[in-house]
């Protein structure tokens, strides 16, 4: 899927740090189990996150998602 590189922002993270995402890959769809979604996705450069992939709150409202805390487990819920 190609790159928009001249799509780049910033992103704020929790700590209050900034890092600069590169490009924009449009229309990419995502599956978890039977669910199928699409998103537009934000590319950053090779760092040390601690995640490959980071589905924001736009991806949970447009896909109607929601986050459940349960116990020691993190679910998401279509």
């Amino acid at each position: 899927m190609p790159i928009d590189v001249s799509r780049s922002i910033n992103m704020k993270d929790a700590n209050g740090g900034v890092s600069m995402l590169t490009g924009l890959i449009k229309d990419v769809p995502l599956f978890c189990g039977a669910a199928r979604t699409w998103t537009n996705l934000f590319v950053a450069p090779d760092i040390d996150a601690g995640f490959d992939l980071l589905l924001g709150r736009p991806w949970a409202h447009g896909n109607a998602v929601s986050i459940v805390e349960r116990g020691s487990a993190t679910f998401i819920v279509f």
